[in-house]
């Protein structure tokens, strides 16, 4: 089964631009990006069935997903003001 990854283009679409050039200018976001992806990639892999984990550790990864966006979405408003950001 494919399950799709929740990349933050699709989250963010209208601040691209801005998320791109925060994460090339600062390192933490960056690192914060990075461990995003890793995190969606793992989870897609959990629900498209190529790695094995229970439904308690999953929703926990899914939960963890949540909060980094959150926090990405902080962020991206704390550098470019406060146009909508998810």
């Amino acid at each position: 089964m494919h399950v799709d990854t929740h990349p933050l283009s699709k989250d963010f679409p209208e601040m691209s631009e801005a998320l791109q050039r925060l994460r090339q200018t600062d390192a933490g976001f960056s690192r914060l990006i990075e461990s995003y992806e890793v995190l969606d990639k793992r989870i897609c892999r959990v629900e498209g069935g190529t790695e094995s984990m229970d439904d308690l550790q999953l929703n926990a990864l899914k939960q963890e997903r949540v909060v980094m966006k959150d926090d990405i979405a902080r962020q991206l408003r704390k550098a470019f003001g406060n146009a909508r950001t998810g």
